[in-house]
């Protein structure tokens, strides 16, 4: 009976070793959402990282202590090591890679690197502490599916066709262009690498920055391109490696472990928007400096603004000249952006509403011209900055629009182009403020056009004595016949026409000196008055006027008189000089 009894159970042992346990080992890996783990360790991840250098990204997740104590045995700085294994394909851990989760303080992210490609029949991941030379398996993790084939197939690499800009400061936004970028872009990242200095140790190795892209676009159905947008990462190892212009970084976008090729990514300092103003500012100031140079005046303001006609400043010579010097400024502005900070061998683009803005103004300013309608206005008067909004003592509306609308658009252009992103090129002027230059231009031809057709810039004599009545020639622009000339409280003086820019009338004998309006009466159209067009002075002025000219004109005579006279003594000396010869002779 107790041989029955022993053999019984005997078989209730194997039964249960062989049936039960057997079933939860063959449950637990059959089912890979159920990993093998230990107490201490629990692998949660494992991914492509880097296809073409077999490097695969893992995640742990520790249960007891904390996480500092398990990347240091990861990073092979504890008496406690570890390491794992794909399948039958050993693989080592990254130093300085892993990193604690910046969600779950309890996962540590790490990298390895496998001795040789993997294959889709590499299912199990196994983790091994090493300490003291013994080796022990920690924990296993059940690797779903990664699509190899996927990967290795032809044209699944992504490429980089371009980026706008080449450049940028951190923060800023950087396209690039290109192809094969996916769908998902949360198996997108962008790779920056550079080198990390080791003080003290004498030597260095590569640091890579990784980042994720915040837009992807769909790829086009004819081209397949595709456009990905990132940001520049703000990063304290970035900003200490910028140098006084700039550093440049290899980059490259990884999609599902597949990276593309590298290329260089300029990024510049904060501050290069104010470095790059300066020296434009200091280069326009020396190309001014060098136009004095050559026409031997550096006070030329006259020389460029000033109709010869009126001696009077021009309005459509101060907007042309006003928007040159803004353009050159901001045209060398932003090529010193490109040559010094992104150094990236472009010239910079004009855009086109900037050559239909100069158009304009350069239209405006030779439509006046060739109207040759002077302004109303005394050529013996000095310039003054009023001669751009008036004409004949008037403000001018048309005028007045268009000085004012110069200037706020020049404001506006040049603050927005120290605010926008100046490595993508000069700023557009938008269609409705250009059309709103053109419309004040327009205006302002159309009031010389259809404005007051005489104008008046010089009268001779201007100054007449009194009780005198000479003969007065005006000269100016847009004379007809029978022109009356009129003066308060005298009759109507007749003119003679001499030509369509001149003529003359006789004077009437005023009862009184001072100065004198005149009015102008052509035969049909608007009258132009004239306020101070006439000064009646003293006899007394004048002759003290003629007296000192007399008195001038004599003490130069005087003068010159004073120098033959003593040109003459020297000469008759020098004759009664005796020689030497003659004393010898005597």
């Amino acid at each position: 009976m107790f041989t029955r009894f022993k053999i019984l159970l005997i078989i209730l042992v194997v039964s249960f070793g062989s049936g039960i346990w057997a079933q939860e080992d063959i449950e637990s890996f059959d089912n890979p959402d159920v990993p093998h783990t230990e107490p201490d360790y629990n692998l949660t991840y494992f991914g492509i990282k880097d296809f073409s250098k077999d490097i695969y990204e893992v995640s742990i997740a520790k249960k007891r202590g904390d996480t500092k104590t398990l990347i240091d045995e990861l990073n092979q700085k504890a008496p406690k090591h570890l390491r794992l294994q794909i399948g039958e394909v050993r693989a080592d851990i990254i130093k300085e890679s892993a990193e604690t989760d910046i969600n779950n303080s309890n996962i540590v992210n790490f990298k390895i690197m496998a001795y040789e490609m993997i294959s889709e029949k590499d299912k199990e991941l196994r983790l091994f502490s090493v300490e003291n030379g013994h080796e022990k398996l920690e924990s296993t993790y059940i690797i779903k599916s990664l699509n190899l084939d996927r990967h290795r197939q032809p044209d699944a690499q992504p490429l980089i066709e371009k980026i706008e800009p080449k450049g940028g400061v951190m923060g800023g936004s950087v396209t690039v262009h290109g192809r094969n970028f996916g769908a998902d872009i949360d198996q997108v990242y962008i790779e920056f690498i550079y080198k990390k200095d080791h003080e003290g140790k004498g030597h260095s190795d590569s640091k890579d920055i990784e980042i994720r892209p915040f837009y992807i676009s769909t790829p086009d159905p004819q081209t397949k391109n595709q456009i990905l947008k990132f940001t520049i990462p703000l990063s304290q190892t970035i900003d200490n490696l910028i140098g006084i212009f700039r550093v440049s970084l290899p980059m490259r976008v990884v999609v599902n472990g597949r990276p593309s090729d590298y290329i260089a990514l300029s990024i510049i300092p904060h501050s290069y928007k104010l470095r790059a103003g300066s020296l434009s500012v200091f280069v326009v100031l020396l190309f001014l400096f060098l136009i004095g140079v050559i026409v031997k005046k550096y006070n030329y303001v006259n020389l460029i603004l000033m109709d010869k006609t009126t001696q009077t400043y021009s309005l459509s010579k101060f907007q042309a000249f006003s928007w040159t010097i803004v353009l050159v400024g901001s045209y060398f502005y932003v090529a010193i952006c490109h040559a010094l900070f992104l150094r990236n061998g472009i010239i910079p683009d004009f855009n086109p509403s900037l050559l239909v803005l100069m158009g304009v103004s350069y239209g405006g300013l030779l439509g006046a011209n060739a109207l040759g309608k002077t302004k109303n206005e005394r050529i013996d008067t000095e310039p003054e900055l009023s001669n751009l909004i008036c004409d004949g003592g008037m403000i001018d509306l048309s005028r007045l629009q268009l000085f004012c609308f110069t200037i706020i658009s020049i404001l506006i252009y040049l603050y927005t182009l120290y605010t926008t992103n100046v490595l993508d090129g000069l700023p557009d002027l938008p269609p409705t403020l250009l059309g709103l230059l053109g419309v004040s231009q327009g205006g302002y031809l159309g009031g010389k056009v259809m404005g007051g057709k005489i104008s008046i810039n010089q009268i001779t004599p201007e100054k007449i004595v009194f009780g005198k009545t000479p003969r007065v020639v005006l000269v100016g622009s847009g004379f007809v016949a029978e022109t009356k000339v009129i003066f308060e409280g005298y009759d109507t003086i007749k003119t003679e026409y001499l030509n369509p820019t001149s003529i003359a009338f006789i004077i009437p004998e005023f009862d009184e000196i001072g100065d004198k309006e005149m009015i102008l009466a052509p035969p049909n159209g608007n009258t132009l008055v004239l306020p101070k067009a006439i000064q009646i002075i003293e006899q007394e002025q004048d002759e003290r006027k003629t007296h000192s000219i007399v008195a001038s004109t004599e003490e130069i005579q005087s003068e010159f008189a004073d120098a033959d006279e003593i040109d003459v003594e020297a000469e008759e000396k020098i004759n009664k000089k005796p020689t030497k010869s003659s004393k010898k002779k005597s």
